[in-house]
């Protein structure tokens, strides 16, 4: 087992944390004890938040929402309405595509509300 000392990244305060790695995966975090910040303690977020890594649950691919889709098909540009097919059901409310598409369609939209 190694540890390997790093900055809790939930928040702005910039917690100083201490994981506990064996075999490539976090068994374990703690509060640095010299850390001036959180004067040696670390809130929920910082202790156990590192699990996420693990859930079976955790979002592996973009996901867009389909009344998104929807409600702007027609505005998209060619370079996104070509690339469309690349959308696969995910259930009834999303779908999910390459990083790419999910880039673009963001980006799109972005500046849309700039405009």
């Amino acid at each position: 087992m190694k540890t390997i000392k790093s900055v809790c990244t939930y928040c702005g305060t910039g917690c100083e944390i201490v994981a506990e790695v064996e075999n490539d995966s976090i068994l374990r975090v703690y509060a640095d004890k010299s850390d001036v910040v959180s004067e040696g303690r670390v809130c929920v977020k910082g202790k156990y938040g590192h699990e996420y890594l693990y859930s079976p649950n955790k979002i592996k691919k973009p996901r867009i929402s389909r009344k998104f889709i929807e409600k702007n098909r027609d505005d998209f540009p060619e370079q996104i309405k070509n690339r469309l097919f690349l959308l696969k059901g995910y259930d009834q409310d999303f779908l999910e595509c390459n990083y790419e598409l999910a880039y673009d369609i963001a980006a799109f939209k972005l500046n849309e509300i700039v405009k």
